[in-house]
């Protein structure tokens, strides 16, 4: 019975949201909402009445920005996702490992290695996805416009074109992580260095020591190497331990929390080493992005034998990306088909087109390199009358055509097809 009147009580809230929200627009002279909004709320549950409250805060504001900026977040919120995992024995058995529980590097390898082996293997399984749009809070999405909008009266920001401010500086996210205010977080911790740049400095005067600061005070640790999930700002602040990936979203987050365009580019896995990279990216003034690198990482872009592929993070949805064009049931490799991206190789480095000619046994192939002993997917291709084309590859790496077989596309089950000569 009390949940029956639960469930009564939000659809009372959401439908009053609603017309609230349609007597707006009735009495207003303004357009009416965005097609792509209105899919989204059409799409979204019980947590529609967040969407609801967002727009209607700015509907009838004289700020036409600020509405822009929350139908840009709502309209493309829709591919945004966190997700969980569990880390699990061949037997599917749930193995609970902490980073640091173990006492140094060196330990943790040699333990995740003896553990690996007695229990026939360790693998990350998805326990969960969470919607972005069945989760976020109308406060969040406010807070995030408020804070964005406010980072603009800083000097390197004031003339900043507004679809950069849109895609790089606004969104709440850049990867899978879980939502959470980190802009509030970063403007009380990292407030001091709008005061130490002073207010004639340049976007590559901040952003160089904001990289400067992440590099001498926080540090990679190979006890994370293994850990899927992006640890919180809150507790990596605290640890100031982690992966490329934990220290490549702060850096980002950092820059985006004061008004400077950035995200964060990958490699889905490097060629003959081990894991994958990521590093922070902003922009400058002429339009192109800058990495932003440690002394101990910047080695990868002298060579043309690690880096296969350079990915970046977007929150826009694009519809060349894998993550739109495949159906969602369909198993891909990680970082190729779970969120929207762009292909930044050839700024990167001399790249080339490889060519598979044979018996395709899908309608995708993938492209991989030898990573921790095992070939990975760095690269997709639709394949066609037995062809298929993989475009902006980067020159250098040893590369193998590969499929995914099994309803799980467990690594494991990577066969190799045929050898590419790149």
């Amino acid at each position: 019975m009390l949940l029956k009147s639960t469930t009564y009580s939000l659809w009372i809230i959401i439908i009053t949201g609603l017309s609230m929200l349609m007597f707006s627009c009735l009495k207003s002279k303004k357009p009416g909402l965005p097609p792509d909004v209105v899919k989204v709320i059409d799409e979204t549950g019980f947590n529609k009445i967040e969407l609801y409250k967002t727009i209607a805060k700015y509907f009838e504001s004289d700020d036409s920005l600020r509405l822009a900026a929350a139908y840009f977040l709502i309209s493309n919120i829709n591919s945004q996702y966190a997700v969980d995992y569990n880390l699990t024995d061949s037997a599917e058995n749930v193995v609970d490992i902490h980073p640091l529980s173990f006492p140094d590097e060196k330990s943790f390898l040699k333990d995740w290695k003896k553990i690996e082996d007695s229990l026939g293997g360790l693998f990350f399984r998805t326990k969960k996805f969470t919607l972005d749009r069945d989760t976020i809070s109308s406060e969040l999405l406010i807070n995030t416009i408020e804070l964005s909008f406010t980072s603009r009266n800083n000097s390197w920001a004031k003339n900043l074109d507004f679809e950069y401010f849109l895609e790089y500086v606004l969104p709440y996210k850049i990867g899978n992580e879980h939502i959470e205010d980190w802009r509030s977080t970063l403007l009380n911790e990292f407030s001091w260095i709008i005061d130490t740049v002073g207010k004639g400095a340049n976007v590559d005067a901040v952003a160089a020591l904001v990289n400067k600061h992440v590099n001498d005070n926080f540090e990679f640790d190979l006890r994370y190497i293994k850990n899927p999930h992006l640890q919180p700002i809150d507790e990596f602040l605290k640890t100031k331990k982690g992966n490329y990936q934990d220290i490549s979203y702060l850096k980002a987050k950092i820059l985006r929390s004061l008004g400077i365009p950035a995200t964060v580019d990958y490699v889905p896995y490097l060629a003959d080493s081990v894991n994958s990279f990521f590093f922070a990216v902003f922009l400058l003034p002429d339009g192109t992005f800058k990495p932003l690198l440690s002394t101990e990482t910047a080695y990868l872009f002298t060579t043309t034998q690690r880096i296969p592929k350079v990915y970046r993070r977007i929150y826009k949805e694009i519809d060349s990306s894998l993550f739109a064009l495949k159906n969602i049931k369909v198993t891909t490799p990680p970082y190729l088909g779970h969120y929207h991206y762009l292909d930044l190789t050839n700024q990167y480095f001399q790249v080339q087109n490889i060519r598979f000619k044979g018996n395709c046994s899908d309608s995708l192939i993938y492209l991989s390199v030898l990573n921790d002993n095992k070939w990975c997917s760095v690269d997709w291709a639709i394949c066609k009358n037995d062809s298929a084309v993989f475009k902006n590859v980067a020159k250098g790496p040893d590369y193998q055509f590969t499929y995914l077989s099994g309803s799980e596309g467990k690594k494991k089950n990577m066969l190799l097809l045929h050898e590419a000569n790149p």
